[in-house]
């Protein structure tokens, strides 16, 4: 018997190559494809006898095994897919031929429907009664570790004599698209063909997991269709977010003592079918809750949209802050054909999601989603699991994989600030579970990594200008580092402050030089007062604007501009509520 394990590499510069975001999504719905349908189908192409019950959903037959139990109704199979999807594919064959047709008509699928994409596999040969196949399984995945630092760069040959150039992967062009009537045809080559013809599964996919939008609604299929107001620059948000402790999580159920030790006659063979059925249900939980929080964020937005359907309004009716206004798409006789939800997922596969939204509602959606992932998969056999967050803000022409590449260096410092706080707890508090969020403004570029970029731009002589990586609940180490406390102090400015924005301009700059220059400031414009931090039991940050060395207000003046909250209230129907 043979395990074999089907993977991908250089996935973010295969996804976040282009600034067009019709080249992004096809080519996320490419990646997922690969280790997803086209891989299910190749396992069909290597034998009839398998486990797949459907090809496009990946649903299984539990009693189609490749070695059956005392099941009822078990019957033996010569393929049992343990799992696909979430970027990769496990699967059991029992010979080695099979291995090598299945490698074969994937690898060739591949390389024709997604040129550029670049697929790794391993197997390894084991005793099903003989071997622990969590054991085996961990080997092949560093089989696959070892291939990835291994492998050796593919060169391209870039063209021949006179060659045109693709605009988007600089690789010579082999046709030449026209995305609007209006547009001038653009030379493409095989690579970006195959992400633009992506675009119609993709959304099919996507419509599959979020459902259809109500009438008069489409999702963006440009950066430019993610929302703006007339006279200002348009800005997005890029959000990653990814599941806390998956590794962990998955190694502890390999390691019961049911999934990884044998019977009293040393026969693996009833643990190593229960470790297949817990991980196929704890793989398929993770993935039904990452895309009911999707589904729910998405349904948030729709009953945040205006009566009139063309704006989603600040929740208090704030004037200062700007509404976001849907893109709309317009016929030849200047009619509305329809308007763009400013929200679109990109990758979403697993615990592992990123979407692209206006720039204002990007830590609403960021939020909503964690919230709502923790709580779905609370309800499922998974377990509860948090999901920290990572929030870009940048130019919607920014290039795209450095903007995907500060993301995940935000979520990296979530999820650092996050394990920070459990090993603190582990003893005294060892239940506690909550996801964390960051966030950056990329506003004016991004000049090296971000540890350097903070050093540089937020760190005065009095400490930090930062509370953010911020806990979503309250926060039991560091309690302005919260949610709750940053999100009071963030309501005051955009109410109590709303038409006193030069005078929180003047408040930032008195931050950045020290708890004096706040003082100074408050005594300029007595009788104003900074707003409470919602901790009653500390009034030394509403005085001097600083907690010892960390700065309580420049957060939230930062953000005051950029955030427009979202009702926690769900469409009706299908369509969008008024605000």
């Amino acid at each position: 018997m043979y395990l074999t394990i089907v993977d991908t590499t250089q996935i973010q510069a295969y996804v976040f190559a282009s600034n067009r975001l019709r080249e992004n999504i096809g080519a996320s719905n490419l990646v997922a494809q690969a280790t997803g349908q086209w891989a299910r189908e190749a396992v069909n192409q290597a034998t009839p006898s398998h486990n797949i019950a459907d090809f496009n959903t990946g649903a299984l037959t539990p009693q189609r095994m490749i070695v059956p139990d005392n099941t009822p109704d078990a019957e033996t199979v010569e393929a049992e897919v343990v799992y696909t999807g979430g970027g990769n594919a496990v699967v059991l064959f029992q010979t080695a031929e099979q291995v090598a047709t299945f490698k074969h008509k994937l690898s060739r699928r591949v390389l024709k429907e997604a040129p550029g994409l670049q697929l790794v596999i391993a197997e390894r040969e084991f005793q099903w009664a003989g071997e622990s196949l969590m054991t085996v399984m961990g080997k092949v995945f560093d089989q696959l570790g070892d291939a990835k630092r291994s492998r050796k760069h593919s060169v391209p040959l870039l063209g021949l004599g006179v060659t045109v150039e693709c605009q988007s992967t600089a690789l010579p062009t082999v046709e030449y698209f026209r995305i609007a009537e209006e547009e001038e045809p653009r030379p493409i080559s095989a690579e970006t063909a195959a992400k633009l013809n992506a675009n119609g599964p993709a959304k099919t996919r996507l419509q599959d997991i979020c459902g259809s939008l109500p009438d008069g609604l489409e999702y963006p299929e440009e950066l430019d269709h993610l929302g703006r107001t007339s006279g200002d620059q348009s800005h997005i948000a890029v959000v990653h977010a990814d599941g806390d402790g998956m590794g962990g999580k998955i190694k502890e159920l390999g390691e019961r003592k049911e999934h990884c030790e044998p019977d009293a006659e040393r026969n693996f063979a009833s643990a190593n079918r229960r470790y297949i059925n817990a991980l196929r249900s704890f793989s398929q939980s993770v993935e039904e809750a990452a895309q009911a929080a999707l589904k729910t964020t998405l349904n948030c937005i729709l009953g945040a949209i205006d009566k009139d359907g063309r704006t989603i309004q600040h929740k208090d009716g704030v004037e200062w802050i700007t509404p976001v206004s849907l893109a709309e798409e317009k016929d030849k006789k200047d009619n509305i054909k329809y308007r763009y939800v400013p929200f679109r997922p990109i990758v979403f596969g697993g615990d592992d999601v990123t979407f692209v939204c206006d720039g204002r509602l990007g830590i609403a959606l960021a939020k909503i989603y964690a919230e709502e992932f923790a709580k779905e998969t609370g309800n499922r056999a998974c377990g509860a699991i948090t999901a920290c967050t990572g929030v870009a803000f940048i130019k919607a022409h920014y290039p795209f994989a450095r903007a995907y590449q500060m993301a995940e260096e935000l979520l990296k410092s979530a999820k650092t600030y996050r394990r920070k706080i459990k090993d603190k707890l582990d003893e005294t508090n060892p239940d506690w579970n909550d996801a964390c969020l960051d966030w950056h403004f990329a506003l004016t570029g991004l000049s090296g990594s971000l540890k350097d970029i903070r050093k540089r731009e937020y760190e005065v002589r009095a400490g930090s200008l930062l509370l953010r990586p911020l806990t979503l609940n309250t926060n039991p180490e560091d309690k302005h580092n919260s949610w709750p406390v940053f999100g009071h102090i963030l309501s005051k400015f955009q109410t109590d402050w709303g038409e006193r924005r030069n005078k929180m301009k003047a408040l930032r700059e008195s931050l950045r030089q020290g708890p004096e220059a706040v003082k100074e400031f408050l005594i300029l414009y007595s009788p104003h007062e900074l707003p409470e931090s919602s901790l009653e039991e500390d009034k030394t940050p509403q005085e001097t604007g600083w907690k010892d060395n960390l700065c309580v207000y420049f957060d939230a003046i930062e953000m005051a501009d950029w955030h427009i909250p979202i009702e926690r209230k769900q469409a009706e129907g299908g369509q969008p509520n008024a605000n």
